[in-house]
């Protein structure tokens, strides 16, 4: 074996770990996936490689061709990652997508499909296959290259400066030597080379989780980094789940806080019961309330409160209710309403508003009402949208609100109502100038600008409240743990499926898995290792069901599914042997291999029940019925 095939072994044994590692951590990822097959198509390069480099065993063309689906593809899938990765505008059109593996497959077919062999290097079709070759490989190398840097230039956070600065370097060493190797400087061993690339990101991906960020980390970070008050409540007004934010700004402890009501934070008691146990559930209520610290001190705050209903139902799960410190809102409303009292002290006041508004850290706007001109911005605006105060002024309000159906009358309305009075906060979208979206709430007031009455607007960015609201509605109705469906939408499913049956009678079956000697791995390894068990079986199950039935998570190591249009017992009963199938490979958890059996019983509509009790009754039984002759086979 010369050094050419030994390196080219290697290569290959190196990229399908690292493409396999970082899909099974995590599969749901569309940027894990592209990553697989980019290091997927490094691997048959250098099989290819490898095998047409020992020429005792195999025929040398046929392989060469195996190693060129490699290497024409695996630029395609670089660029494809960094658009994707960096949200690129780019990427969201559907024809450039398509447009982007043209170059690929023109070059696989010319080098695959023709008959290379006869080809000579004065011919055209050669000629046209090395310039196409060359100059898909340099764009889009380059254009990655760039569009990596540009993202990660305009990135505010640490984590992500540092993913763009080591992915750009790593894939730039590994261009610049392989093009070295193209010019004949270097030996032509491309597939070692892309090694540099794949290994940068690949530490990018374990050191700073480049490419995914798990749902429940993005959940607490959200909750954790969020500057506003946050209580979850529940419909009779106890406290359920708080904020770190909530405990260092009012002084209790976590557990204090959650042994009390809602109501006991507030001055305004009778107010707030009435908002939680008696206002409407599909009405998003705004109000202005004091909460009181655990020292007795009163702080303004700008409450927003939504209900989380179910869907099915409609009766209220919980109450989602955000404070927000408006102490300094209430400051400079007091400065204006003094301003707006005290006419002899004009000059000083609006000397003190306009440093006030020129230096202060909140987002401040002053719009002129009658052609929504943007009069001015302060710092922190500016910084916030990415303008500076030029741009501003040749700008109307209208180009930043990011509603497109909402035109110039609406806003002039909205701003009219300001002027009434009768409007005291907005909550819209804004468009920052690289045009990404923020949720933005504003506090709108009118002042005397001279002559002329202009709008003074301070914005809150509230796009990570806005999260923390959508994720927690997901919660109602998915396992936190396995994003599986929980036994809420389970249940409610299958008594839907069932309603609609009587019109449109089809069998569909119910089956109860339960994991055999759960106990034993928890008490063994740890509740760490059982979670991702949990999650593995999960995964798994869902795998063998697809389209054909709702998978859940009903608690502990019990999982239910529904099976749709099948014709007997013995179609549900395939799907059993399937499951048992894939959960008999073996699960490594700290070096140990872990098989896991499950126990499973079948209940069929109508045959074992025409209600969702006699169906659940009657696969709780059988499943039970199984697991006993599972320990019996197993002590015997």
């Amino acid at each position: 074996m010369d050094l050419v095939a030994a390196l080219s072994l290697l290569t290959f044994i190196i990229y399908v770990f690292i493409g396999v590692h970082t899909f099974k951590s995590s599969t749901s990822s569309a940027e894990t996936k592209l990553f697989l097959l980019l290091c997927l198509s490094l691997s048959i390069w250098s099989l290819g490689y490898f095998l047409g480099n020992i020429p005792t065993f195999f025929a040398s063309e046929p392989l060469m061709k195996l190693a060129a689906i490699g290497w024409c593809t695996f630029t395609t899938f670089v660029l494809h990652i960094a658009l994707r990765f960096t949200n690129n505008k780019l990427f969201k059109n559907k024809l450039l997508q398509v447009l982007l593996y043209v170059p690929s497959i023109f070059l696989i077919y010319v080098r695959v499909f023709l008959h290379w062999q006869g080809i000579s290097s004065t011919d055209s079709i050669y000629v046209i296959f090395s310039l196409v070759n060359t100059i898909y490989n340099i764009s889009y190398q380059a254009l990655s290259l760039i569009v990596i840097a540009i993202w990660g230039k305009r990135q505010l956070e640490l984590n992500k400066k540092r993913q763009a600065v080591i992915v750009v370097s790593s894939s730039a060493a590994s261009f610049g030597i392989n093009f070295l190797s193209e010019a004949g400087i270097l030996p032509a061993m491309g597939q070692f080379y892309a090694l540099i690339m794949v290994l940068g990101i690949y530490y990018a991906i374990i050191k700073y989780n480049l490419l995914k960020i798990p749902s429940d980390i993005l959940f607490d970070e959200i909750l954790a980094e969020m500057m506003d008050l946050f209580f979850l409540v529940s419909p009779s007004g106890e406290i359920i789940e708080i904020n770190k934010r909530t405990v260092s700004l009012l002084g209790y402890s976590e557990r204090e806080i959650l042994n009390m009501r809602i109501e006991d934070l507030f001055s305004e008691k009778e107010t707030v019961k009435k908002i939680v146990l008696e206002s409407p559930y599909d009405k998003h209520i705004y109000q202005e309330l004091n909460c009181v610290t655990a020292l007795g001190k009163q702080i303004p705050m700008d409450v927003s409160c939504k209900k989380i209903i179910d869907e099915k139902s409609k009766k209220v799960i919980s109450t989602v209710i955000i404070g927000h410190d408006i102490t300094l809102t209430k400051e400079l409303e007091y400065e204006l309403h003094v301003h707006e009292e005290i006419e002899e002290k004009l000059r000083v006041s609006e000397e003190k508003f306009r440093v006030m508004f020129s230096e202060h850290s909140a987002i401040m706007l002053l719009i002129d009402p009658e052609n929504l001109n943007i009069f001015s911005a302060n710092a922190s605006a500016q910084k916030f949208y990415g303008y500076d105060q030029e741009d501003f002024e040749k700008m109307k309000i209208t180009d930043l609100n990011g509603a497109e159906n909402l035109g110039n009358s609406d806003i002039g309305n909205n701003l009219k109502n300001i002027l009434d009075k009768s409007v005291t906060v907005i909550e819209t979208t804004h468009r920052l100038s690289n045009g990404e979206m923020r949720n933005v709430e504003v506090h709108p007031s009118p002042i005397k600008g001279g002559d002329k009455i202009m709008v003074f607007a301070i914005i809150h960015d509230i796009t990570e409240r806005k999260k923390a609201e959508e994720y927690i509605t997901y919660l109602a109705y998915h396992d936190a743990l396995t994003g599986l469906v929980n036994r809420k939408y389970f249940v409610e499913t299958l008594e839907e499926e069932l309603r609609l049956q009587v019109n449109d009678p089809k069998k569909l079956a119910l089956i109860f898995c339960d994991l055999d000697e759960f106990k034993y791995i928890n008490d063994t390894f740890g509740h760490g290792a059982g979670d991702f068990v949990l999650c593995e079986v999960g995964n798994r199950i869902k795998d063998c069901i697809k389209g054909e039935g709702i998978v859940a998570r009903l608690g502990g190591d019990e999982f239910a599914i529904i099976l749709f249009n099948i014709e007997n017992y013995m179609d549900a009963e395939k799907y059993i042997y399937k499951i048992n199938g894939r959960l008999q490979i073996p699960m490594k958890i700290n070096g140990n291999k872990l098989n896991i059996r499950a126990s499973m019983g079948i209940s069929v509509f109508p045959d074992d029940g025409t209600s969702v009790d006699d169906l659940l009754k009657n696969a709780d039984r059988e499943m039970y019925s199984v697991k006993r002759k599972n320990y019996e086979n197993v002590n015997n």
